[in-house]
């Protein structure tokens, strides 16, 4: 037997369910559920069920609201309850920092509709009156957010999903999915064989293994994580009003109130994976051995701030395997380069972040999502995101995931993973390097001398480190001239009779008519929205070259292959086929007439055009434009021949003041 649905979702836990319920409310009755087992059978049965509206993105305090707001709606839309708790939370705050960015989430929090306040150290105790431990400077208070029950809340949303048309097989693994030849694909089971036009992986621990069947792969992995629920703790049971819940992210833990107990997060130093790169098909229901020691130095600083604690027994702890993306942020969106299979997944706390599924559901049946979802956009990440980089992200962001926010700051974790031909060259002048889609980047670079200071980021939310610098390099890009290194520019060549017609249906400025013309090319998704920004580039002979962000790669090369599909046009994405050194300033044009001869007066070369160029041994290919608002070139050359071009600028721009500087 055959089943038939326009969109089908694999998973069938709180992701997979809220997937599911936001297709049916935006219309799509046509919808199928595929779960392996019984629905939360996965990661959702064991979890603890937080949704915190802090975070210190808008967007993500957006993300988790809605979250918190579609489990009331559920509620009253089917009558079933969702064991939902509004008990507020209070997150201490032991700096002056904490409290900064404490205040800068009630900043962005009023508008988002949270109400929140910050609040002294009495206060807090008053609120949370098992606080003893050491002295603090503050706490953020929110009083609207708190925790749900993860099987009640996932029941919910399958029942809403049901009784609006969607369909549920239960008991059913997927096993193979192959491609149809007219597009959409063929789900095999262990049960009926699916026909879908549009798939959405919300497998969550168990999405590695989904993608691989139709040759994708994702940048995340199963850990384990643990809590304990405590006994009986005194004075609980008397309390009229539920406590809040407690968190301090320095240490890190969480606390709240289950029952006449405690649940407390238990944070380990060490991450510990589990499972090959998912946990077996068998794995349901089940829970890993407890192993409350790894995680003692942390429960030991908990217990100091809540002496009680140290009082009580353990009634149970709960082991289990979690799913975590590289960077601890959803992989949502469509996936290894098809236009009709997404994934939803690699969520950290599915409760919090299932409210993206809203937006990945506008996205399946209305061509594009109401709101800008880049920062949870699985195609961040690129080729590079092996399992051996996911590992490395995680074996710090996870034991720290709860940490001070500060703005501009830069993990230290998985770095390497693409580095342009001149990146030692940059060390060696002292750059303080970043991260683009998986590039290391000069943000700035570090003074030398008896003032010098060292070539890394120290946060702050006042003046940071940087300033100084970043500001000479401005001051000094202003009056002479600067080069930096733009080789993680996105670089797609199109080629073929119909390149020109596949540009001109995308853009929304025209198409360059002639070799050596150049134009800003947005590109509009369906509902109007700016899909990609690029810079186009006619190389002449119906060839083209686009650049855009290094942090849109993926994206944007999707965008055009799937633009191109079925034309007489050649996609290919050149990124790291080229280097780009990119002069900004005055004398830049200046700069570039010694070391390559060309006349770059603007009669002869005029903003936003490019030419061919021959710097010392190589042939390079320069294209007026800069996005300092100075004057300016972008010159392409083989990487191979990028550091001698390098080389090559500074001895003839030494006389000109040329500086080194960076992307801050």
């Amino acid at each position: 037997m055959t089943e038939k649905a326009r969109v089908a979702v694999i998973g069938g836990g709180i992701v997979g369910c809220a997937m599911l319920y936001y297709l049916t409310r935006q219309g799509c009755a046509d919808a199928l559920l595929i779960e392996k087992g019984e629905l939360t059978s996965g990661s959702t049965w064991h979890a603890a069920g937080q949704v915190p509206f802090y975070s210190p993105d808008p967007f993500f305090s957006r993300i988790h609201k809605l979250s918190f707001d579609t489990f009331e709606r559920v509620q009253e839309e089917t009558g079933e309850p969702v064991g939902l708790h509004k008990c507020g939370s209070v997150r201490l705050g032991h700096t002056e920092e904490e409290l900064l960015e404490y205040r800068r989430f009630a900043g962005f929090a009023r508008h988002l509709g949270i109400e929140c306040s910050i609040i002294g150290p009495d206060e807090a105790r008053a609120l949370f009156p098992y606080l003893e431990g050491p002295d603090f400077a503050g706490a953020l208070h929110v009083p609207g957010d708190g925790f749900t029950d993860p099987t009640q809340t996932t029941n919910a949303l399958a029942k809403a999903a049901r009784a609006a048309g969607a369909k549920i097989l239960r008991h059913t693994r997927v096993e193979a999915i192959h491609r149809r030849p007219q597009g959409g694909w063929w789900i095999e089971t262990t049960g009926e064989t699916v026909e879908a036009d549009i798939v959405v992986n919300c497998a969550g621990a168990w999405s590695p293994r989904i993608s691989a069947m139709v040759g994708g792969r994702l940048p995340m992995t199963a850990i384990e994580h643990q809590y304990f629920v405590t006994e009986s703790v005194p004075g609980m049971a008397e309390r009229a009003e539920e406590l809040p819940i407690l968190r301090n992210m320095s240490v890190p833990y969480y606390i709240r109130q289950e029952r006449d107990g405690f649940l407390v997060a238990a944070y380990e130093e060490e991450t510990l994976y589990w499972g090959d790169f998912a946990p077996p098909w068998d794995f349901d229901q089940a829970l890993l051995p407890p192993d409350l020691d790894r995680a003692m130095p942390f429960i030991e600083a908990t217990m100091a701030e809540v002496p009680v604690l140290g009082t009580v027994g353990v009634k149970t702890v709960v082991n289990g395997p979690t799913p975590r993306s590289a960077d601890l942020t959803p992989l949502a969106g469509l996936a290894h380069g098809y236009p009709d299979f997404f994934v939803m997944t690699g969520v950290v706390g599915g409760f919090l972040q299932c409210g993206t599924a809203k937006f990945v559901a506008e996205w399946i049946l209305d061509g594009a999502p109401s709101i800008d979802i880049s920062p949870v956009d699985v195609r961040r990440f690129g080729d590079y995101a092996t399992r051996a980089y996911t590992e490395a992200k995680l074996d710090i962001s996870h034991a720290y995931s709860g940490s001070v926010y500060h703005p501009h700051t830069e993990s230290s974790a998985g770095r390497g993973a693409r580095t342009s031909a001149v990146h030692g060259r940059l060390a060696a002048k002292r750059a303080a390097f970043g991260a683009r889609n998986g590039w290391e980047v000069p943000n700035w670079f570090a003074p030398e001398g008896p003032e010098g200071i060292a070539a890394k980021d120290v946060p702050s939310y006042r003046r940071a480190n940087w300033f100084p610098p970043v500001g000479e390099e401005c001051r000094a890009v202003r009056r002479g001239v600067g080069v930096i290194d733009m080789s993680s520019l996105a670089k797609i060549a199109l080629a073929g009779p119909e390149a020109e017609a596949v540009l001109a249906g995308l853009s929304a400025n025209r198409v360059p008519q002639r070799a050596g013309g150049m134009a800003v090319a947005p590109v509009l998704n369906a509902k109007g929205g700016v899909a990609a920004w690029l810079a186009v580039t006619h190389l002449g002979e119906g060839g083209f070259l686009l650049t855009g962000s290094a942090a849109s790669e993926q994206r944007d090369f999707d965008l055009l292959r799937w633009a191109s599909a079925g034309k007489d046009v050649d996609t290919d994405d050149v990124t790291e086929a080229w280097g780009v050194l990119a002069i900004a300033g005055p004398k830049a044009a200046d700069l570039l007439a010694v070391v390559s001869g060309i006349d770059t007066g603007l009669a002869a070369f005029p903003r936003f055009t490019a030419r061919e160029a021959e710097i010392g041994y190589s042939r390079v290919l320069a294209q007026r434009c800069s996005a300092t608002g100075e004057d300016g070139f972008e010159i392409f050359a083989r990487p191979s021949a990028l550091p001698a071009l390098y080389d090559r600028l500074h001895a003839a721009g030494a006389a000109m003041g040329l500086v080194d500087f960076g992307f801050r």
